[in-house]
């Protein structure tokens, strides 16, 4: 069951409830009713008070009743509809989870002799129960998963139930609950426990069919909590057995406990199924295994929720998105950039980023450090040098060329650091870069008596060097009290960190950035290529859309442009965290349209290629073109900066043309009007005479 934003009362009821029809041939299961009995009596009343309360739901009046507590729980799910990383609420490190209760529909033919097994999942941990336990035995066990902020966004719960056969110990899945876990926000908001009913689904041709449903309990661990040992006043609540519907076979396997027993550890799984890549658990590193199976799981995440699409349907929805690209201009501000210096100096360290590719003239005392040939996931490429010309050190850092690159801008996941949120892979690069050559970037310095430190790169190196330059701003206080700049040249960066930290004053001021046109690297990280998934989904269902067929091609295309965009806004409405972003000052090169930034409300256009100052804002959104890629490469970044630095001087020259030519019109102005008398042309004369500059 998918997690779904709803705008309003009438659509939330779908999301708090599991309703369905009454026709007991399909064998779902109607639970509409049990949410009021458990939200009005408890599940504690007795079962005669239950059973009076289910006879009466019937009636209009308790028709009235059940919409007035959907209401009520709308209202108050709604009013807490928060941010949970900016908002300043602690966040769980750690959750423990127990399945109350299974209930299976009777008209499922179950196999009496086979033994079940439960497996659970979060992200990259797998719990699965022995099938020689006794189901009472397993569901008293609870299973400790680790929880971070990065999961409460994008993953999901994923809870499978299995028929252990008894030939050859085949297994058969009876079905599965998928529980996104951004569903656990008012409890984490709370800090309260998590219980809930999800219904358990199983895959028939041609649609998912309800087989019974699963009631989970979960309990958070904060970081300033008590640890989890026998000794710790961490208990679990006092269960009553529950007693299921009628209509029901019930397998309800809790048992009343005791308020006053402490906690029971020994029932609490913490040591997850360990996960085996074969034969490359022989030949790789163990970083290097991890980093894989860390990819394959959010690969996995990225296509289990929802992606029914096959092959021909994509490649469809995909045409359709990029004919909606060709026809809308990439956002921009208007903000154009008139310094001519800047294009030079970026031009310049463009090539010095580039020299992470191919190294050109420099003499060897040049050379502080440089790392190479590692092929380490998350150990960069990297040189340290001095450029001789303007006294500066400079760090520059290679960009993706080998698979161990590939599998460090694939490291995805989002990780918490200083109050912020970053790229893992990127984040751990910068790290690694700092910690081996901070010491030889000091003594750089003091050798040379530099007056600046530069960090640049390219890609995946740009995306490191962003982070490097926060890190050596913040470890060398000293060098930047003696008034040593450090600062960031970097060329197309993919997003790497949450907003708060792209757009703090320290990102801003001493981190550069410049973007070329249509390149897709610096719109490339994985809030985004959700939406772009969603996108791509809700294409492909307009496409299958029968209301279409019957209208021409211009006025379908239109209709299928104009739904697109609304669903767009919707995506954008998303929170900021959700997704990563360029830190600093972002410069993008462009050719054609742009909107004046003195007059906003004129459009102009040009042929020149033009730099303005953008935001981060306007880079979340994979735009499908034509030429994304080749945007991308270094020698297309140097072509721009070439047609910006011609635009400019071009500007410049006319703009002096222009003075010239209006002192020469005012001068002639003057002369039809004030004819020069013969002294006055004689000082005029003199004057001409002397040497000097015009």
């Amino acid at each position: 069951m998918q997690s779904v934003q709803f705008d309003n009362k009438k659509d939330k009821k779908k999301e708090l409830c599991i309703t369905s029809n009454d026709d007991s041939s399909s064998g779902t299961i109607v639970k509409y009713e049990e949410y009021v009995i458990h939200k009005k009596i408890g599940s504690s009343s007795s079962t005669e008070e239950q059973n009076k309360l289910r006879l009466k739901l019937d009636t209009t009046s308790y028709r009235t009743t059940i919409n007035a507590v959907l209401n009520e729980e709308i209202e108050e799910q709604m009013a807490t509809n928060v941010d949970l990383l900016s908002s300043g609420h602690p966040i769980p490190d750690r959750m423990l989870v127990q399945i109350k209760s299974l209930e299976f529909n009777p008209l499922r033919q179950q196999n009496p002799n086979a033994k079940k097994s439960i497996r659970l999942v979060i992200h990259s941990v797998t719990y699965h129960t022995k099938s020689s336990v006794p189901l009472e035995e397993q569901l008293k066990k609870m299973f400790l998963f680790p929880f971070d902020y990065h999961s409460f966004v994008f993953d999901s719960m994923k809870i499978d139930i299995y028929d252990d056969g008894l030939f050859l110990n085949t297994k058969k899945k009876l079905g599965r609950a998928n529980i996104q876990l951004n569903t656990l926000k008012q409890a984490i908001i709370n800090q309260k426990e998590f219980e809930r009913t999800f219904p358990l689904e199983a895959k028939e041709f041609p649609h998912m069919q309800e087989v019974g449903s699963i009631t989970i309990n979960i309990k958070f661990h904060f970081p300033n909590d008590p640890p989890l040992t026998s000794q710790t006043n961490f208990r679990p609540p006092a269960i009553r057995a529950k007693t299921a519907p009628p209509v029901l076979n019930s397998i309800n396997l809790t048992t009343e406990t005791d308020d006053t027993d402490e906690f029971d550890c020994d029932n609490i799984l913490i040591n997850p199924e360990v996960r085996s890549l074969g034969i490359l658990d022989m030949v790789l590193c163990q970083e290097t295994r991890e980093a894989i199976k860390e990819i394959k799981v959010l690969y996995k995440s990225f296509f289990d929720n929802g992606w029914t699409l096959t092959k021909l349907e994509f490649l469809e929805a995909y045409m359709l998105l990029e004919k909606y690209y060709a026809q809308k201009p990439n956002p921009v501000t208007g903000n154009l950039i008139q310094d001519v210096d800047i294009m030079q100096k970026a031009q310049r360290y463009l090539k010095f980023s580039m020299a992470s590719y191919d190294f050109f003239g420099l003499d060897k005392t040049d050379f502080i450090c440089w790392e190479y040939g590692q092929n380490a996931v998350t150990v960069p490429n990297y040189m340290v040098i001095r450029d001789p010309e303007t006294n500066s050190i400079i760090v520059s850092i290679r960009g993706t060329m080998n698979v161990a690159d590939v599998i460090t801008d694939a490291l995805a996941h989002y990780e918490r650091w200083n109050d912020g949120l970053f790229h893992r892979g990127v984040l751990r690069s910068a790290q690694y870069l700092v910690d081996r050559s901070l010491n030889d970037i000091r003594a750089a310095v003091i050798k040379f008596n530099a007056n600046s430190i530069h960090i640049t790169g390219h890609s995946l190196g740009a995306s490191i060097s962003s982070i490097v330059t926060l890190l050596l701003r913040e470890k060398c206080k000293d060098l930047l009290l003696r008034g040593i700049d450090i600062r960031a040249w970097n060329f197309a960066t993919a997003p790497c960190c949450s907003h708060d930290l792209a757009c703090k004053t320290e990102s801003v001021n001493y981190i550069y950035n410049f973007v070329n046109e249509n390149d897709v690297i610096p719109r490339l990280s994985y809030g985004n290529l959700m939406d772009f998934k969603e996108l791509v989904k809700f294409a492909a269902n307009e496409l299958k859309n029968g209301e279409y067929k019957k209208l021409k091609s211009t006025e379908r295309l239109s209709k299928f442009f104009s739904s697109i965009d609304s669903y767009r806004a919707t995506l954008k409405s998303n929170p900021s965290s959700q997704k990563l972003y360029i830190p600093g000052t972002i410069h993008y090169l462009y050719k054609g349209f742009y909107r004046s930034h003195t007059k906003s409300s004129l459009v102009c256009y040009t042929k020149d290629i033009v730099c303005e100052k953008s935001t981060p804002d306007l880079f979340t959104d994979i735009s499908l073109r034509r030429n994304w890629l080749f945007h991308h490469f270094p020698d297309r970044y140097d072509r721009k900066f070439k047609g910006v630095i011609k635009f400019l001087v071009k500007r410049v020259n006319e703009e002096e043309i222009d003075k010239i030519e209006n002192f020469w019109r005012k001068w002639m102005k003057m002369d039809e009007i004030e004819p020069i008398s013969e002294e006055g042309g004689k000082r005029i004369g003199k004057w001409m005479s002397r040497s000097g500059h015009f």
